[in-house]
């Protein structure tokens, strides 16, 4: 992670305007390319290795879709205005199907993720806490997330308050923002991968499973 950190501070310093553009400057840039099909591949990755049909499962596969749509600016694709930004549902210029929809959108992905965080809170229950790989590489995905979203928001932030970045900084806190929100969906990815192999360690062997003695003296008496 340090070593991608590292490359994505070099590439503005090293590569001209025009090829920095084109792996994460845009829409169509190969960085958000590769950040959208990962998130598809984690919604996929979900019921593969969790190998179970349930609601949060459900729930875990809409919040990577809804991930993904967010990369390709879904969220303010068909209104000027973005879908989770209060302005949206008081102007006037937008009509109220789209609100409506907006309103159904916004409970849906908050249903999900609130089962979501409550399976993954029991699930930290039974398997340990903190000291689970999946756990660990959950809380990394949603670091960098938040990392990542306070790198986008702080050259506004920081204008807001009378400090003006130079064009070098603020190209490399972008290029640093754009690899962490695609490496959160590959870690995401290696988490679930993870989950059917600690399940295995947590499963006892045949040689190591207790048997009760009265069941060992009864044992002739079963087999006549």
């Amino acid at each position: 992670m340090v070593g991608w950190v590292a490359v994505a501070l070099a590439l503005p310093l090293v590569l001209p305007h025009s090829q920095l553009h084109a792996i994460h400057g845009g829409e169509e840039s190969v960085i958000e390319f590769a950040s959208v099909g990962l998130w598809v591949a984690a919604a996929i990755a979900i019921p593969v290795f969790l190998r179970r049909a349930s609601a949060a499962v459900v729930a875990g596969m809409l919040l990577c879709l809804g991930a993904a749509a967010r990369e390709l600016d879904f969220h303010k694709r068909f209104t000027e205005i973005g879908l989770f930004k209060l302005k949206f549902f008081l102007s006037p210029d937008i009509g109220v199907g789209a609100k409506v929809c907006g309103v159904l959108v916004i409970l849906v992905l908050a249903a999900s993720i609130v089962l979501v965080g409550r399976a993954i809170w029991l699930h930290l229950r039974a398997s340990g806490g903190w000291r689970s790989e999946w756990a660990r590489c959950a809380a990394l995905a949603l670091g960098l997330l938040l990392f990542a979203k306070s790198l986008d928001a702080a050259p506004s932030t920081l204008k807001s308050a009378g400090v003006m970045l130079s064009g070098s900084v603020t190209r490399m806190m972008g290029s640093v923002e754009e690899h962490m929100e695609a490496a959160a969906p590959l870690i995401v990815v290696v988490g679930l991968a993870l989950v059917p192999r600690r399940r295995r360690r947590q499963r006892p062997a045949a040689s190591e499973v207790a048997i009760d003695p009265a069941t060992i003296a009864a044992a002739p008496l079963i087999r006549r």
